[in-house]
């Protein structure tokens, strides 16, 4: 989803829509987490489609992109997209764009979104709820800052990018995830993000959040063109060091196989005749990077050993905050404290626990074709083993597991009636206790 802005009010000004950078970037690699991509070529298939209702098919108006004139998921989680037409032009075809409101409205305001998430039927719908108040989340590898909560329905796959509206029916935020449809463990992990004002970091379940763009309009000049170095516009230009490696999204503190000490694994690469960096460590809700304190003195970008620290014992998100500048002196032209390289991990020393599902075929006569259901992070793998109801314990220390090999177990009639025991070992490397089914049921 994505929606028209025109904060300049003149019709011959470029039209420009505002939607989330995952969906214009590649949010997989790592390296998203803390780039800004400015006026980067728009691919062919990126396309507007205005009037999508479900009711208005024949009335639709299909514009190409032009250009994503600014993209990033450091911090905030926004695209700027540039159309090839203007906004005089959609306006003659009936489109209107919306306006930005200048503030958030307080926890408790009346709030709606609008969106086209893939659901059933696959076209724009209003949803109203409640604005809930502005949260630091943390989903994956991506850290936000000031996120708004709200609950609204049908929040799903195809909402990123709707434009959160209060009661005016101005935007103030973007929609860019969502707990709902989640599973109920993995706090953190894709799919699932999870609040960091106090540690370990927190889901919140049927919660939907959205970024903050009330400070986008003055982005925008009074020709409507988009551009960063204007007086007052409040994104991140991307003045930083690249990052070059990651820990994992989610981590142990040390092997599970060798008990050797896992590491940050952290690599600044140099940029912008950016020779020197500051950084400090913490855990999310106990450490502030937009914050001076705790921050280590400059150190030569080429002396840099960020990789070999050790990561932390205690469970839960873990940031390396880090702020970069061309001399050893922090002074204006350092990379500014509103925006830090933040690189996260979270620790996991917590075996799952949820009893894993069994998809089931076949019955007693023709024989059971069994396959344990994969949950990322908490069911990343299983063991199995079966026998006799009456003579197999899952409990058996000294019993041999089978890895499963993600293809359907078959147990043939003469192996049924079964007790069938299914060990998970999370993301990380946890294992967790059997659980037992009895076949068929």
């Amino acid at each position: 989803t994505a929606f028209l802005v025109d904060p300049a009010g003149r019709p011959e000004a470029p039209a420009h829509v505002l939607t989330n950078a995952h969906c214009t970037h590649e949010w997989a690699a790592e390296t998203a987490a803390n780039a800004v991509f400015v006026d980067t070529e728009a691919t062919p298939e990126l396309r507007m489609i205005f009037n999508y209702f479900r009711d208005t098919e024949g009335a639709q108006v299909e514009v190409p992109a032009k250009a994503i004139r600014y993209a990033t998921m450091k911090g905030t989680d926004l695209a700027v997209v540039e159309l090839d037409t203007t906004i005089g032009a959609l306006a003659e075809r009936g489109v209107v764009a919306l306006g930005l409101a200048p503030s958030a409205p307080p926890p408790g305001g009346r709030v709606s979104v609008v969106g086209a998430p893939q659901l059933d039927v696959e076209f724009l719908r209003r949803a109203r709820c409640s604005e809930e108040g502005a949260f630091d989340i943390v989903e994956y590898r991506w850290h936000w800052f000031g996120a708004h909560r709200n609950r609204c329905a049908d929040i799903a796959n195809g909402s990123s990018g709707s434009p959160l509206l209060d009661d005016a029916q101005r935007v103030y935020a973007v929609v860019n995830t969502t707990t709902l449809g989640s599973p109920p463990d993995g706090d953190c992990f894709l799919g699932r993000p999870c609040e960091v004002g106090a540690p370990p970091g927190v889901s919140v379940e049927g919660a939907s959040y959205a970024v903050d763009v009330t400070g986008v309009s003055a982005c925008f000049g009074d020709d409507g063109g988009f551009a960063l170095d204007r007086e007052g516009c409040a994104l991140d230009a991307g003045r930083a060091l690249d990052v070059l490696t990651y820990p994992a999204p989610r981590e142990r503190p040390s092997d599970p196989a060798t008990g050797a000490t896992n590491t940050w694994e952290v690599t600044l690469g140099a940029r912008d005749a950016l020779g020197f960096f500051r950084y400090k460590l913490g855990r999310a809700g106990e450490v502030d990077c937009r914050r001076q304190e705790g921050y280590s003195a400059p150190i030569k970008l080429d002396s840099q050993d960020l990789s070999a620290i050790a990561l932390p014992e205690a469970e839960g998100v873990h940031l390396l905050c880090a702020i970069a500048g061309p001399t050893a002196t922090p002074d204006a032209a350092w990379q500014p404290l509103s925006f830090p390289t933040v690189v996260l991990t979270t620790i996991d020393t917590t075996p799952p626990s949820r009893r894993p599902a069994l998809s089931r075929g076949g019955d007693a006569a023709e024989g059971m074709r069994v396959e344990p259901i994969f949950s990322l992070p908490e069911h990343a793998d299983f063991e199995y083993r079966f026998g006799p109801p009456d003579t197999t314990d899952c409990d058996d220390p000294a019993a041999e597991w089978r890895r499963y090999r993600r293809i359907p177990i078959f147990l043939d009639p003469r192996d049924l009636p079964a007790r069938f025991c299914v060990r998970p070992t999370d993301w990380v490397g946890n294992v967790g206790e059997p659980f037992d089914y009895l076949l068929p049921e």
